[in-house]
């Protein structure tokens, strides 16, 4: 389908739809497991070896009256041996204002980046890149209210911003509710019946993005009171300031995809202003001087790229490369140690879709990197294979482009 076609159907839906009595409820739930094998411990993430749950997800949805649609999702998720439930989405949304103008509340995914805003269970991988891991705690969903104004042009224009609890996204901090605020850009069109793009730009603000340079300020998984370490919940590392930037080409013939379709899609992620120094700059305004690594490391980065085929109707195939380039930090009494570590991730998978609604994937993930605990010393790589099944029951919307 084309990225108009897409739009123009999404639009209908919710314009016809609004008139529904409250009792048109949708249900519906997405079942998926999976097994893994790693020849190392993975990176930024926990994955249970051998057999486990994958993302399975019930929700349900539907106009409450001719001006508000609802909807409540909830994910049970396995960290080691315990299964926990999430409510990803519980948000009311305004669907009568008019004007191209819409207003989301409650609890959703945040329209940062291209993946964050797709449900997990629509990825073609079996896994978020390292830079969701990372900056996202695999998938940012978080309580506030967006704003936002579709212009009525030729082109997919839209414009909004989001203001958002943030307590996921921050690092170390005392939270001020609402502590993160997000101003995005979408744009996107047809080339032609058979090719479309999107390209979009986040800009957010995190006010408690920056971590402490304390005694020990690593990049790793925190432990609870209990010892354990705590996985996928939080965001391991951000920035006050945070620059993300997606693009997605697709193309299938005279826009049918039931028969071939390619994705090639990508997301950079930039995240300023990462380490906390207020009380060391005290320091200079005293008199003192104040000395800073050498290397003058003042950011996070990281970025990927993907192409995913689908060459006949029940199988697509798919590649994809990411790095990630993180900070850690420590103080040396009036010194700041500041070391760079850097992540890379080479995958590749194979799908059979039995239909729409089941998939089954087997995925190869190669990691490896340097630690950013000793000075650039080789990390040992780290060999994933997963095989995943993703099953859905009940009414699914179209997904997005």
């Amino acid at each position: 389908m084309t990225f108009k076609r897409k739009a123009i159907a999404t639009a209908v839906l919710f314009a016809t739809a609004g008139a529904s009595q409250a009792a048109d409820i949708n249900f519906s739930a997405t079942l998926s497991g999976q097994y893994t094998n790693n020849s190392e411990t993975p990176y930024f993430e926990e994955t249970v070896e051998g057999f486990g749950l994958g993302e399975n997800e019930i929700a349900v949805s539907g106009f409450i009256d001719k001006n508000f649609y609802g909807k409540l999702t909830g994910v049970l998720v396995q960290h080691g041996d315990k299964v926990e439930l999430e409510i990803e989405e519980a948000f009311v949304q305004a669907v009568d204002i008019g004007g191209g103008v819409g207003i989301r509340a409650g609890r959703f995914l945040s329209n940062v980046g291209y993946l964050n805003s797709r449900h997990i269970h629509q990825d073609a991988f079996t896994r978020r890149p390292a830079m969701y891991q990372a900056f996202f705690g695999k998938h940012y969903f978080d309580d506030g209210i967006r704003a936002n104004y579709i212009l009525p042009t030729d082109i997919y224009a839209n414009f909004g911003v989001e203001v958002l609890a943030g307590g996921k996204l921050a690092q170390g901090h005392e939270v001020k509710n609402p502590n993160v605020t997000n101003v995005f850009a979408k744009f996107g069109d047809d080339f032609n019946e058979s090719h479309s793009w999107q390209l979009g730009a986040t800009v957010m603000l995190n006010q408690a993005g920056a971590a402490e340079l304390g005694h020990e300020a690593h990049i790793e998984p925190q432990a609870d009171e209990h010892g354990h370490e705590e996985h996928g919940h939080n965001a391991l590392a951000s920035g006050k300031k945070m620059y993300v930037l997606d693009g997605v080409y697709k193309w299938s013939p005279q826009g049918n995809n039931k028969y071939q379709q390619l994705t090639i899609s990508g997301e950079y992620i930039l995240a300023d202003d990462i380490f906390d120094i207020h009380e060391h700059e005290e320091h200079e305004e005293h008199g003192e001087e104040e000395h800073h690594d050498e290397h003058g490391y003042d950011n996070h980065q990281a970025w990927y790229a993907s192409a995913v085929y689908k060459f006949l109707p029940s199988w697509s195939a798919g590649i994809r490369y990411g790095e990630l380039t993180m900070v850690n930090g420590h103080m040396d009494g009036e010194e700041a140690h500041l070391t760079e570590g850097k992540l890379k991730e080479t995958e590749a998978m194979i799908s059979y879709h039995a239909s729409h609604n089941s998939v089954i994937t087997l995925q190869y993930t190669h990691q490896n990197g340097v630690n950013w605990e000793h000075d650039h010393v080789n990390m040992q790589p780290n060999n994933m294979i997963m095989l995943q099944y993703k099953m859905n029951l009940g009414d699914h919307g179209a997904h997005a482009f």
